[in-house]
């Protein structure tokens, strides 16, 4: 049966969740003051999410989230697993149909999730449940970036509040990377004063994360490098991540020419609510 994480003790839903991704392809390990950070800073909700039981046991975790996204209402599973000795019973099937159903009763439109595209179990299970691939996200850090030449081409960026830059956001852009607070930081990036594009960003005491990159025309991602250089110049900091950040044709060659550390690819799956 299911059971709202807002009704369980929080400590019990983190040593669930921990169990049930022990084995996973990245570690996501949390403490409890961790998860419970996840869930208030990626707006999920504490009365949707829910524990799976069996008997006085916790055999499963699923994080939802609800909001209105560029006039669409959509569900986001932010996070789902089975503990490993309750695996191979149905129940990560019957966690999507929990959350497909509160979908239908809040009137959404659509349900969403990423999973690491390698992850080939989770990704038929996806798909044998109605989700289709609809992008794909790339998590990284830079490499340490050249300093800027004086032959490069003149590039300017200029910051901008979160309420001006709302409009910028791709309908595609995940849950975690979207604009909802004061913590995200925009720049707009020009080149020989033409805006070219912009990005989006949180920064924390040694490192930045850019949410958030998108540029106009193709023809100018033949400058990523140079706008990235000179973005982790700006920013002071070394260590610079990128965190679900969309892929597309046009970027593809440009990011694989950057020597990417620890390179992960995840898939952003949606589900239509009929």
């Amino acid at each position: 049966m299911f059971k709202s994480i807002s009704d369980v003790d929080s400590k019990r839903v983190t040593a669930a969740w921990n169990e049930g991704f022990s084995d996973y392809l990245v570690s996501i390990k949390m403490s409890n003051e961790q998860l419970m950070n996840r869930i208030e800073k990626q707006k999920l909700s504490w009365t949707l999410s829910s524990i799976y039981t069996k008997g006085n046991e916790i055999a499963g975790v699923i994080l939802i989230g609800i909001e209105i996204f560029q006039n669409v209402k959509q569900l986001w599973i932010g996070g789902m697993s089975v503990i490993p000795k309750f695996r191979g019973e149905g129940i990560a099937n019957q966690m999507l149909s929990y959350a497909y159903n509160i979908a239908k009763r809040n009137d959404c439109a659509e349900i969403v999730l990423e999973v690491l595209s390698e992850n080939k179990k989770a990704l038929q299970l996806y798909q044998n449940n109605g989700f289709l691939i609809k992008n794909e996200l790339i998590v990284a850090e830079l490499p340490a970036m050249n300093p800027i030449t004086s032959g490069d081409e003149e590039l300017e960026m200029q910051r901008k509040e979160t309420a001006e830059s709302i409009d910028w956001q791709s309908f595609l852009t995940p849950w975690q990377s979207r604009l909802r607070d004061e913590e995200a930081m925009n720049v707009e990036v020009y080149i020989h004063a033409k805006r070219v594009g912009h990005l989006t960003f949180t920064k924390y005491q040694n490192s930045v994360s850019i949410l958030q990159l998108n540029l106009i025309e193709k023809d100018y991602f033949r400058n990523l490098s140079t706008i990235l250089s000179q973005f982790q110049n700006d920013c002071g900091i070394e260590r610079v991540f990128l965190h679900n950040v969309i892929i597309n044709r046009e970027s593809q060659a440009a990011f694989e020419k950057l020597e990417l550390i620890n390179e992960k690819r995840q898939f952003q799956m949606k589900k239509m609510v009929e």
